[in-house]
Formats: structure tokens, C-alpha cells, sequence
């Protein structure tokens, strides 16, 4: 469980509702395109453009969760939640980067 399921499972929520919504979107998006671009080839024509929406995707989604999102889980994660899912964050984040290097 990410951020956005943290603070959208929240009592106090209905204040990041909307960016969690629209961050589940992004990350559908994100796994719809990364899907699109490992079916093509990388000559085919419309690989670039498709690339190009991705990483325009991921840029801001990260611009948006370290400003707006990050703001509002302060104010609805206890210090404790918020540790504890920093842990978990941390723990995914190096996994999948041994996993990549491993490719």
C-alpha cells in the first residue's frame, strides 16, 4: 500500500480525495502506456510519442505527490503511520531497483 491508499483510507480524507483519485488515475495510466510500449517496437512510429506522454506522466505525478499529496498526508497520517509507511516505501523502492539492476 502506497501513499495514496494511506491517506484515502483516512477518517479525515475527504480533504485528498480528489489528488488521491487523480494519482490512481496516473498510476493506471502509467501501467497502461509502460504495457503499450513493451507490445511495440521500439521503431515503430509511434513508440517516441508514447514514451514521450510517460515521462511527461511520471514528472508530474512526482511533482504533485512531493508538493500537494505530501502536504496533505502530513495532515492526516500520525507520525507513527507516516514512519511506518516510509519504511515500507524505502523497502519497495530498493527492491525494485535490485530487481531492474538484476535485468
Amino acid at each position: 500500500r502506497g501513499l495514496g491508499m494511506c491517506i484515502r483510507d483516512r477518517e479525515n480524507a475527504d480533504e485528498t480525495r480528489d489528488i488521491t483519485l487523480e494519482a490512481f488515475e496516473e498510476h493506471r495510466l502509467v501501467k497502461q502506456l509502460l504495457g503499450e510500449l513493451q507490445s511495440m517496437g521500439k521503431d515503430e512510429e509511434e513508440w517516441t510519442a508514447k514514451f514521450t506522454v510517460l515521462k511527461e506522466n511520471i514528472e508530474h505525478h512526482v511533482e504533485e505527490e512531493e508538493g500537494e499529496m505530501f502536504t496533505k498526508a502530513r495532515k492526516v497520517l500520525s507520525e507513527e503511520d507516516a514512519e511506518t509507511l516510509g519504511t515500507r516505501m524505502e523497502k519497495a523502492r530498493n527492491e525494485q531497483l535490485k530487481a531492474a539492476a538484476a535485468r
